[in-house]
């Protein structure tokens, strides 16, 4: 456990590499916002997170508890299927209190960000130039 990394992946360090070659600046990892996002762009106000698929439990989002149950032995569910639950639970509160408070948020898979780095980072541009514009 003492390996997982919370900040720096090597996913985030990727993308925020193609973003600011992309000309655009941001923070990083903004301790004063809820759930600390892990790129900020404070004009535009937009949140962005990258979760990790296990830690955000992207199996019980998409597939739902039958197929989670499935991937952990009896004794592992009880600790697991909760744990993981409360982190979506968590994830959810979290960007319901950013939005309430007039941020825009992206939630975006690791997994997919690590297959096409480029195709998240337009993604993420598009998102902060059209809310610069709204402005």
């Amino acid at each position: 456990m003492a390996a997982i990394r919370s900040t720096e992946t090597r996913t985030e360090v990727e993308l925020r590499r193609i973003l600011f070659s992309m000309g655009l600046r941001f923070r990083k990892n903004v301790s004063h916002l809820p759930g600390r996002p892990d790129i900020v762009f404070p004009r535009a106000r937009v949140a962005v997170f990258i979760d990790g698929d296990y830690w955000h439990g992207r199996v019980l989002r998409e597939a739902g508890l039958s197929a989670a149950r499935a991937r952990f032995t009896e004794v592992q569910r009880a600790y697991w299927i909760p744990k993981l639950q409360r982190n979506v639970a968590r994830d959810d509160r979290v960007t319901r209190d950013l939005m309430s408070s007039g941020w825009t948020v992206l939630r975006m898979w690791e997994s997919q960000v690590r297959l096409a780095p480029l195709d998240a980072a337009i993604r993420i541009a598009d998102l902060v130039t059209s809310s610069l514009s709204a402005r």
